[in-house]
């Protein structure tokens, strides 16, 4: 169960919503930001955050669960740039995870080809692991949904930035987002 390389040619070819660095993807794209309802991670003590991440991180997963089926018909395209981390960053990463994660990640850094950093992920057991590496701010990565497109970047404080092609397929994602006790703020549609 590894990620699948592919060529920055294919991962551009196929993506709608694609952009280099993330304030053109706000200046190009209909954007959110989805979060837990009322919470604000950036003031909290470390041990505070911590808890609460593990609390909430599955409704993250159900929500990258959710999109994933309703896009299952196109590859699910990620850029993770495993090749960046340091031995440092290796043992960082093993202490924050479950066995489980830490034999996939094991598994990514002993077998996965280190040339390239775009991925395809055909098996959808791989989003907990890639969401947990998020949420728990370990190794962001960004994933590209193609057939209904939808960019998620994982970043800090349990908000992810989200970019759309539209305000339609921004309320689409609103509602399931909601079923999964999220919301997505700050939207602004271009």
């Amino acid at each position: 169960m590894l990620l699948t390389p592919i060529t920055k040619e294919i991962f551009e070819s196929n993506n709608k919503i694609y952009f280099d660095r993330i304030d053109k993807g706000f200046d190009r794209y209909t954007s959110g930001i989805l979060s837990l309802p009322k919470e604000d991670l950036s003031s909290m003590k470390e041990k505070e955050k911590l808890d609460l991440i593990i609390k909430n991180e599955n409704k993250y997963i159900e929500f990258m669960q959710k999109v994933y089926i309703i896009n299952k018909d196109k590859p699910l395209m990620i850029d993770f740039y495993l090749k960046d981390i340091d031995n440092n960053g290796v043992l960082r990463i093993l202490d924050s995870l479950d066995y489980e994660d830490k034999i996939i990640f094991i598994n990514h850094l002993r077998y996965l080809d280190k040339e390239t950093v775009y991925f395809s992920i055909e098996n959808k057991n791989l989003l907990p692991f890639l969401t947990r590496l998020s949420t728990r701010e370990l190794h962001f990565c960004t994933m590209y949904f193609t057939s209904v497109p939808i960019t998620i970047w994982g970043n800090y404080n349990l908000n992810f930035p989200l970019f759309f092609e539209n305000g339609e397929k921004l309320d689409y994602y609103n509602e399931i987002a909601k079923d999964c006790g999220l919301i997505i703020r700050n939207k602004v549609v271009i």
